[in-house]
């Protein structure tokens, strides 16, 4: 199923997108976008499919520019929650390959075809970005798949990631919202500010809600507690907590210090980061599963 996309349109290349245009609907601006990408067309292994309630949106019609425009943002929105449960399930402390964006074919474009049911289809792109990140791509074995796809988390997250983000219950949005944002982190450049926005998230997933406030050694011991289940038992993450919040994380947020300046190895720190934000995103996925028989999320993950 996930292979028939590539076995239609992987022998055109995406400037030859125009020739469908007759049989399926273009607009102009997808016309235009596809026409100044370079000679490429889509490499193997690189299509997904998912199913999308259009809300009996007429597919064959081309309909306004605005409307196809959010469509797009619509459909790259929910197949990058589907890809960041993969994400989730494949990260590695340290590890800076990717496995690459919804949608995107170079430029900063993006694009995504829609078919009902093989009736009709549909195609827009646009330029959603100025540039576009290329990162060395992720290998990923079939042991590593079948690990993946055997999760029991795995399966009823990315069940989850199917349904439109304002069907989901608050903690579900939390965890995606928390990919997401994790997800963008891995894009930014500067080193201080990525810290600082994986320290913030981390504390985010540190409250039992928004109103919660949290602060100090609370705080700290709240990240730890949440963490310590997918930690490496050989350190103590707690250590690891208090060692990042008392001197990295408020000299870099309180000053205009940097790694260097206090003395700091930001190959140590930032991976250190990721792992505990990481750690925590799985204990509260998992503290959302055992939610769906009766008990607090958070009451059963903090009680351990």
């Amino acid at each position: 199923m996930y292979r028939q996309p590539y076995e239609y349109l992987g022998v055109i290349q995406f400037k030859d997108y125009a020739l469908f245009s007759p049989i399926s609907a273009m607009d102009n601006l997808t016309l235009e976008a596809m026409d100044s990408l370079e000679t490429k067309r889509l490499k193997d292994f690189t299509c997904i499919a998912f199913e999308v309630n259009f809300n009996a949106q007429d597919l064959a019609s081309i309909g306004s520019l605005n409307n196809n425009e959010k469509f797009l943002q619509q459909l790259l929105e929910q197949g990058e929650r589907i890809i960041d449960v993969i994400r989730l399930f494949l990260f590695k402390p340290g590890n800076n390959t990717s496995i690459g964006r919804v949608g995107a074919v170079g430029n900063g474009i993006s694009g995504v075809w829609i078919g009902d049911d093989g009736q009709h289809a549909k195609f827009i792109a646009r330029q959603v970005s100025p540039y576009q990140f290329v990162q060395k791509p992720m290998r990923v074995t079939l042991t590593d798949v079948q690990k993946i796809y055997n999760d029991p988390v795995f399966k009823e997250l990315c069940s989850a990631a199917c349904n439109t983000f304002d069907n989901l219950d608050p903690l579900l949005k939390r965890i995606f919202q928390g990919l997401f944002a994790f997800r963008e982190s891995r894009e930014i450049q500067n080193q201080e500010a990525r810290f600082l926005r994986l320290a913030s998230l981390a504390e985010h997933l540190a409250k039992k809600d928004a109103t919660e406030h949290l602060q100090g050694l609370e705080l700290r011991n709240r990240i730890a507690q949440i963490a310590q289940s997918g930690w490496d038992e050989k350190s103590d993450v707690l250590d690891v907590v208090k060692d990042l919040w008392k001197h990295v994380r408020n000299p870099l947020t309180h000053s205009v210090d940097t790694f260097t300046s206090i003395a700091r190895d930001p190959k140590q720190d930032i991976p250190n980061m990721e792992r505990i934000v990481i750690d925590m995103l799985q204990a509260v996925v998992i503290a959302w599963r055992d939610e769906q028989f009766g008990t607090g999320a958070y009451t059963s993950l903090l009680s351990e």
